[in-house]
């Protein structure tokens, strides 16, 4: 955005002095004067958009760096302190009691006084919010 507003006040400059100086240059020189400002300006926004991408670039490269060097690692997939029997699950089934559940703590709550049984190999459907 600089970039563009500098272009447009250089090119403004070189206009007024080649209309100041238009009885000691010729109307040749002045074209080849205006045009060549006109490619400069152009150079600014293509440099402008540049700067930007480079900056985005660069955004990925922060974010891939982060990735790699912040995160903590996840606990071990088997922990050797309490090993996990050989038949477990030995039975899918799962049972809530009067489940409560919110979004966030300072809303008010979405599921209320939830109770159900899912029996194993049964197949449940949850439609809606």
């Amino acid at each position: 955005m600089r970039l563009d507003f500098l272009g447009v006040l250089l090119t403004l400059a070189v206009a007024l002095l080649t209309v100041g100086t238009r009885f000691t240059i010729s109307p040749g020189q002045t074209g080849v004067v205006l045009s060549f400002i006109l490619t400069v300006q152009q150079s600014f926004g293509w440099t402008a958009r540049q700067v930007a991408e480079v900056e985005n670039n660069m955004n990925a490269v922060e974010r891939v760096v982060h990735y790699a060097k912040e995160p903590e690692q996840e606990a071990p997939h088997e922990i050797e302190d309490s090993p996990v029997p050989s038949n477990w699950p030995w039975e899918g089934k799962i049972v809530m009691k009067n489940v409560v559940m919110r979004y966030r703590p300072e809303l008010s709550p979405v599921l209320k006084g939830l109770s159900m049984s899912i029996s194993p190999g049964e197949k449940i459907g949850v439609v809606g919010r």
